[in-house]
C-alpha cells in the first residue's frame, strides 16, 4: 500500500512540474505543496536509498530559514536559487517518475 502512495504522489509531483507551461521556479513555488506530500510519503516505503535520497534533496529545498511567517522555508530556498540549481531537482523528479513507472 504505501509503495502504490508513494508512486502515486511522484506522479502528480512529476505532472505537476513538467506538464506545465510556467516556469520552474514558480512550479516549484506554486507545488510546494505536492514537494512536501512526496517528501513525507517517501518515508513510508522499503528502500533506504530512495529515502536517503529525498532526505538530501529535501534539506536542501529547506535549507535556507524564512525570516517571513507567511513564507516556508522552501518557497524562501527556491527564490534564493538559480535556475541552473533547479535543474538537479527537476532531474530528480524525473528519475524518481522513472523509477516508480518501471514498478
Amino acid at each position: 500500500m504505501s509503495e502504490i502512495y508513494y508512486r502515486e504522489k511522484v506522479v502528480k509531483l512529476h505532472n505537476k512540474l513538467f506538464l506545465s507551461t510556467k516556469s520552474a521556479r514558480f512550479n516549484f513555488i506554486d507545488n510546494d505543496d505536492h514537494w512536501d506530500t512526496a517528501y513525507m510519503a517517501s518515508k513510508t516505503i522499503k528502500d533506504d536509498a530512495t529515502i536517503r535520497e529525498w532526505d538530501r534533496v529535501w534539506s536542501e529545498l529547506t535549507k535556507k530559514k524564512s525570516p517571513y511567517i507567511e513564507r516556508s522555508d522552501f518557497v524562501h530556498t527556491i527564490l534564493s536559487k538559480q535556475n541552473r540549481s533547479l535543474e538537479k531537482y527537476l532531474l530528480f523528479v524525473l528519475e524518481q517518475y522513472g523509477e516508480v513507472i518501471r514498478k
